[in-house]
């Protein structure tokens, strides 16, 4: 009912975490899914490969932002791959901060290029604070971060 709602109002929608337990595939069309490989094995079933990942955004008409290694962004049609970041953003409360990222971009921009400068700018931000903490950063430091690498990112 949340969804139908939110939907209904041309509301954009981003679900991460916990948001898996409580929809199905079938109820996620229009959103932006932002699930670690993990979730997306628990959610749809199958690993989160690029091509997996690129075939449920098509099947099920989301947009899929798979947090690994290598990230990987699909709306069905168009996949993108973003291979900045490093360990230090598996901790937890960094794809906290990514799915605020996204919720920030979204609110002016279209949910599949708000997903890939989110995520390119959350890993940007966790390369420049590997180079003088190693991985040993924390969120807060992530969310300092963040200012500084944009600016330096938009000149």
């Amino acid at each position: 009912a949340l969804l139908a709602m939110a939907k209904k109002q041309n509301k954009k929608i981003i679900l991460d975490a916990s948001a898996f337990k409580l929809f199905s595939p079938n109820e996620v069309a229009g959103c932006l899914l932002t699930p670690h490989g993990g979730e997306f094995k628990a959610f749809f079933g199958i690993e989160g490969s690029a091509k997996n990942v690129e075939k449920m955004a098509n099947n099920y008409n989301c947009i899929i932002l798979r947090k690994g290694v290598v990230d990987v962004v699909s709306d069905g049609a168009r996949t993108k791959l973003n291979f900045t970041g490093n360990p230090g953003l598996t901790k937890g409360g960094t794809g906290d901060i990514l799915a605020g990222l996204c919720a920030s971009f979204a609110s002016a921009n279209p949910l599949f290029e708000s997903a890939c400068a989110a995520v390119y700018l959350n890993c940007s931000a966790g390369d420049e604070l590997m180079k003088t903490y190693g991985t040993a950063y924390s969120c807060e430091h992530l969310i300092g971060q963040i200012p500084r690498t944009y600016s330096k990112l938009v000149g």
